[in-house]
């Protein structure tokens, strides 16, 4: 019984210390209290006010480096802003931290698609289906990719 019990305590004891690793690479659940700072910055981003979403990002980057959302988000902002490469440079970080971030598959895509570069886009397209199927990102870059080629096929 005693054998059992520490066992148990083992289990629990690993699963709190990897916890803080799952959170840095991916859903909506942000550590080391940068959650404030991403909140601020996904408020200025719908606000389509890049340079202050740069600003949240670039603090909350500084809490926890690890985090593939807070990557995302910076390429993104940089993305809209017409900066392609520091775009691409957090996207490939991002994918990095998470090799399946579906966000950054599908931005790095649109990105791709603002580089007039249609087969890499195309290459992302593909990953996001073997990761979620039809899931929204998948569908978004789809979207996306089939505007493009639309309009470079029409003229």
């Amino acid at each position: 019984m005693l054998h059992k019990t520490f066992i148990g305590l083992f289990v629990v004891l690993g699963l709190l210390i990897a916890s803080p690793l799952w959170a840095a690479g991916g859903g909506s659940s942000y550590s080391y209290g940068s959650s404030d700072k991403l909140e601020d910055a996904q408020e200025a981003i719908a606000a389509e006010n890049y340079p202050r979403a740069i600003k949240y990002l670039k603090k909350a980057e500084k809490q926890d480096r690890y985090d593939a959302d807070i990557q995302n988000l910076l390429g993104y902002s940089y993305r809209k802003l017409g900066d392609f490469d520091r775009s691409k440079t957090h996207y490939d970080k991002a994918l990095r931290l998470d090799p399946n971030h579906l966000g950054a598959h599908e931005y790095m895509g649109e990105l791709y698609l603002k580089l007039d570069q249609p087969q890499e886009a195309q290459r992302m397209l593909k990953r996001l289906k073997v990761l979620c199927g039809s899931c929204e990102e998948y569908q978004q870059l789809k979207t996306a990719y089939d505007g493009y080629e639309k309009k470079k096929g029409g003229g």
